[in-house]
């Protein structure tokens, strides 16, 4: 795989602010969880608007892995399932 390395340190350079928002949010609380989502994914689609403006596959794939651990690293391990309170609702009344 001939890729340069300023490509591979771009990549990892973009991965620091997800970082920094999963911190935020779950290590010292100092963002709500709605926020932390918001800039996970804002920087996301930076991620992924420069992988195809400089066509480089890497930095997709950190796009791409960066958009699927989103949801995994914001989870609170609750479970807020609408429709499963709804039923549970209905039964009891």
């Amino acid at each position: 795989m001939d890729m340069p390395c300023s490509l591979f340190a771009e990549g990892h350079r973009q991965r620091r602010p997800l970082s920094v928002a999963v911190a935020a949010f779950s290590l010292f609380h100092l963002v709500p969880s709605g926020a932390a989502f918001a800039a996970m994914i804002a920087v996301t689609a930076f991620n992924a608007y420069m992988a195809w403006a400089q066509d480089a596959e890497l930095l997709a794939l950190y796009a791409i892995v960066g958009g699927l651990s989103t949801p995994l690293l914001l989870s609170t391990g609750g479970n807020h399932d609408i429709e499963q309170q709804q039923i549970s609702e209905q039964r009891d009344s």
